[in-house]
């Protein structure tokens, strides 16, 4: 019955009192009203609640408080970290379970969210995709200005695990210097023959390189011009490089190496990569990802049964 038919019953048995001498359990049988709905109805009606609002079903899946305490302290610990990348890194620490929409939420009630810039997509498009790690390496080379001159940084990064295999801090830069560097990364990582994308600068294309490449039997791939997609892994590698340093890297050449060793280590063994999954690159370069994921999964299915028990608790 909706609101306004209970009040017309309220209405009618009022001035049915009122103006007869008929007693209300009288006046009540008559319109088929039992006395605790009536008084039920004008307790309601004096509270300004007369329509019947349908009963809400517990939310089973509704976060614990003390899950949204967790991802709040965590946040704050936190604050140059995006909401996606925080879930997980809560997850693989044990800190909380729980989906990314969740701590967006959570995030957004607690005006903790950061603001970041959008990029704009490029009209280009990158078709290579490795299906495992050192198919593919992209190298290129960042300025580093320390102690009132350039350095370079040279990177070879695998475009499947976003690991940084090698880099070396240059004082000059020149084929010679390059080709060395690419020897000790193949050296290191072992019996592979991973493609090798670079640009179109004359310390990736000359003589010594030239041999290297063949020497080994690589494929040497250059960009295509005005195509930054094709080598944008490592682009934004020294990206990260940039801003985890601050682009400030100590006062002579031994620190700024110390300095971008620190950060490159920081990046390969505990920094979670977007690009995969929210995942170190050294998991995905030398582990197991499935696995990985798997472990994720069970967590978040576990923490997911728990807060429903708690949640049916407090609902009964």
């Amino acid at each position: 019955m909706d609101a306004a038919t209970k009040a017309e019953v309220l209405r009618v048995v009022a001035v049915t009192q009122e103006r007869s001498k008929w007693s209300l359990g009288a006046i009540l049988s008559a319109l088929g009203v039992t006395r605790s709905v009536y008084f039920e109805w004008r307790s309601r009606e004096i509270a300004g609640r007369l329509q019947d609002t349908p009963p809400v079903a517990p939310r089973l899946d509704a976060l614990l408080p003390e899950e949204e305490r967790a991802i709040i302290a965590f946040a704050l610990k936190q604050p140059k970290v995006g909401y996606r990348k925080l879930t997980w890194m809560m997850v693989d620490a044990g800190v909380a379970f729980v989906s990314e929409s969740a701590v967006y939420r959570v995030l957004d009630a607690a005006d903790l969210l950061s603001r970041w810039k959008r990029s704009e997509r490029s009209d280009g498009e990158y078709k290579y995709r490795p299906t495992a790690p050192n198919q593919q390496w992209h190298t290129d080379v960042m300025y580093v200005w320390v102690g009132c001159r350039h350095y370079f940084l040279l990177s070879f990064i695998d475009a499947f695990s976003r690991y940084a295999v090698h880099h070396r801090l240059l004082v000059d830069l020149n084929g010679k210097a390059v080709a060395t560097e690419l020897e000790a990364a193949l050296s290191k990582a072992g019996a592979v023959r991973p493609r090798i994308v670079h640009d179109h600068g004359s310390e990736f294309v000359n003589r010594d390189m030239h041999a290297l490449i063949k020497q080994h039997n690589l494929i040497d791939i250059r960009t295509r011009a005005r195509h930054p997609e094709s080598n944008g892994i490592v682009e934004r590698f020294n990206g990260t490089v940039r801003d985890e340093t601050s682009d400030r890297y100590g006062d002579n050449y031994l620190q700024a190496c110390a300095s971008i060793e620190a950060m490159i280590a920081q990046y390969n063994d505990v920094r979670l990569h977007a690009a995969l999954g929210y995942i170190e690159p050294r998991e995905a370069h030398f582990g197991d990802l499935n696995r990985r994921r798997e472990i994720r999964s069970e967590r978040l299915a576990a923490a997911r049964e728990l807060r429903r028990a708690k949640n049916r608790a407090l609902a009964a």
